[in-house]
């Protein structure tokens, strides 16, 4: 795992400051660095600091994980030195790749997965991505044909950015060295920060928060002429959900999910460093170190948990189950608000954007205790939910299935039996299948009447007016067969997993982690999502209905019995509360806020010394979150 910048200049004298740029990014590298440098073809490499110039510039932090020795080292060249590469990620079947290509007559100098994928590369062009089994983002200089290509993972689980600067165009694993370059902006995106403001999100399209940087969309190849960078070709290499749905018994799924999700954890294991698992004490988080126990009897297997203050949200127990069913070794974090204000400016740093909520710096420790413990490679659950229909919202769209499908006495018994569970009562329900059920033009007084105003009254409405913000009506498309697949294709492209993976990927590399995330393989996924909705929320409204069941006799009956979901959650009511005095400071500090109304929102502050009066615990944290990335970052309105 790494971190790589790729540049492309269309004035090969000029001289770049490439080790500021690398220097901005060495958490993600600590290891070792690199550089290339191509001029009118000729090309070399080095790693001594200094400033480079040439047409394309590739350079090259590294965090080694497989094959430790010098010959891992990027950027890495073909033997016959026409390609040249600089990633960031892991490729968990270079094995099975590396057997093939050696079939097919290829040497190799080294045991890693780089050498592998350049090879692969060179032998089935970009056809190779979609042999990839892992996570990634990386450049190719094809210095035979002047291209470089930019290619990103099936699910984004790895960042790429990229930007037109004043000599041309570069890329880079995080935002902060293409700011360094000249010509780039520190203007924020007004569309970005409404929806960031209004819901917490902040990736749901190719648009960052910086107006001058967007990032490559996942799954996604950018082929670029290095002598006209401005003209590329993007091409998408692989759709989830695009699968057709299966004709499958519900015990044939249970068999499949298994054997798939087993093959999953196996490969994910693969590393010549100490393994380590997140784990919160749910399902999915539970499965996988389970799993780990199940595959690897004898391995030592650390647990990082961490542990709420507050009894409602705490997960502890549930953990414990985990940690004595397979013998773990635990390691147990707490945090308190007081932590939180001291280490904020740097979990802002580590995040760059502004994140959602406070739970961010409870996954922020975790890492850091792995880091302590001397684990390099963290599996984690992300992505089970937006996949296996996990979250509560997701009740509400198997609901509007049954409804659009006119299967009323079905819809009746899925509503009966769902309540049941916590907060899943009629009313609730109704509102979470609104949006597949009502016209695009009705979203907004549905909205009025469910009092979730688009622009709420902390927000400035001569802002939103002015820079002609679109107010995001909630409505959700369904693309596929079902509304169920449908809003779970669009959790995992747009509206919920991208933003997770940015904070996982920032939180884990800041301590030089590598986080993977076992959930995420496109074989799995697209044959979870072709299977019949009620495989996944059952028509009692069992949610993850057909991984419980696959989960059987690995995962402890009490865990998959679980019907509540908490994972990484801080205690937001008590903190936002805690939160009053630092907003009204922010908010002197700062200076001229166009985004916020903020004679209202400075008298809501003070109407109590108990509460926020009508701003929920959530937009506190978002508004205090917004100022303080403003202040520290010197980003600008206009």
């Amino acid at each position: 795992m790494c971190g790589f910048i790729s540049i492309i200049q269309n004035d090969s004298s000029q001289e770049v400051p490439v080790f500021d740029l690398l220097d901005a990014i060495e958490h993600r590298g600590p290891d070792d660095w690199g550089w290339l440098v191509s001029t009118n073809s000729e090309i070399v490499q080095g790693k001594d600091r200094k400033n480079l110039s040439g047409n394309v510039i590739l350079a090259h932090r590294r965090l080694s994980i497989i094959d430790l020795s010098q010959n891992g080292w990027q950027p890495m060249s073909s033997e016959d030195g026409t390609l040249h590469l600089s990633y960031n990620g892991e490729l968990y079947n270079y094995i099975e790749l590396k057997e093939e290509l050696l079939d097919l007559g290829y040497e190799f100098v080294s045991d890693s997965d780089t050498e592998v994928l350049l090879i692969a590369w060179k032998h089935w062009g970009k056809e190779a991505v979609k042999r990839f089994i892992g996570m990634f983002a990386f450049s190719i200089f094809d210095s035979d044909r002047n291209k470089l290509f930019i290619a990103r993972d099936f699910f984004g689980i790895k960042p790429a950015y990229f930007c037109k600067w004043r000599n041309g165009i570069a890329f880079a694993s995080e935002q902060k060295p293409l700011l360094m370059l000249q010509g780039v902006s520190r203007k924020l995106n007004d569309q970005r920060v409404y929806e960031y403001l209004r819901s917490g999100l902040t990736e749901q399209t190719t648009e960052t928060i910086l107006s001058d940087i967007q990032q490559i969309p996942p799954a996604t190849i950018m082929e670029f002429d290095v002598d006209e960078p401005c003209f590329f070709h993007e091409e998408k290499y692989w759709q989830i959900g695009s699968a057709p749905q299966v004709k499958i018994s519900f015990d044939e799924a249970v068999r499949k999910t298994k054997e798939l999700f087993l093959e999953s954890v196996d490969i994910h294991l693969r590393s010549d460093v100490r393994v380590g698992a997140a784990l919160s004490g749910g399902i999915d988080s539970s499965a996988i170190v389970c799993a780990i126990r199940h595959l690897r009897p004898e391995m030592e297997l650390h647990t990082f948990t961490y542990v709420a203050g507050e009894k409602g949200l705490s997960e502890e127990s549930w953990a414990d189950v985990v940690i004595g069913h397979t013998n773990a070794i635990p390691h147990k974090i707490e945090v308190s608000f007081d932590d939180l204000i001291r280490e904020l400016p740097k979990l802002l740093e580590t995040q760059f954007e502004p994140f959602g909520s406070t739970s961010i710096y409870a996954q922020y420790k975790v890492f850091e205790r792995a880091k302590q413990a001397g684990v390099t490679v963290m599996l984690d659950g992300q992505g089970a939910d937006e996949i296996l229909g996990g979250y509560v919202g997701y009740q509400g769209s198997r609901l509007a299935s049954l409804i659009k499908s006119f299967k009323w006495s079905e819809a009746y018994r899925f509503i009966s039996s769902s309540s049941i569970y916590p907060g899943r009562n009629l009313s609730y329900l109704a509102q979470l299948a609104a949006p597949h059920l009502l016209p695009e033009f009705i979203m907004p007084l549905a909205r009025k009447v469910a009092k979730k105003s688009s622009s709420p009254q902390w927000m400035s409405l001569d802002w939103i007016k002015e820079n002609s913000i679109s107010l995001r009506t909630g409505k959700i498309h369904d693309r596929f067969n079902g509304a169920l697949r449908s809003h779970l294709v669009e959790s995992v492209e747009y509206s919920h997993l991208p933003h997770l993976l940015r904070y996982e990927d920032r939180n884990s590399m800041i301590h030089s982690i590598e986080s993977r995330v076992p959930f995420l393989v496109p074989e799995f996924a697209n044959f979870l999502l072709s299977l019949p909705e009620e495989f996944l929320i059952s028509n009692e409204g069992e949610s993850k209905f057909v991984f419980r069941e696959a989960m059987r006799g690995i995962v402890p009956e009490v865990i998959l019995n679980r019907q509540d979901k908490v994972g990484f959650e801080t205690p937001h009511l008590q903190w936002s509360n805690a939160l009053r005095e630092h907003i009204l400071v922010a908010l002197s500090d700062v200076g001229q806020i166009p985004y916020l109304n903020v004679s209202y929102l400075k008298d809501q502050l003070l109407e109590t010394k108990e509460g926020l009066g009508s701003i929920d615990e959530l937009a506190c944290w978002r508004i205090l979150n917004l100022l303080l990335f403003m202040k520290n970052s010197h980003f600008t309105v206009k």
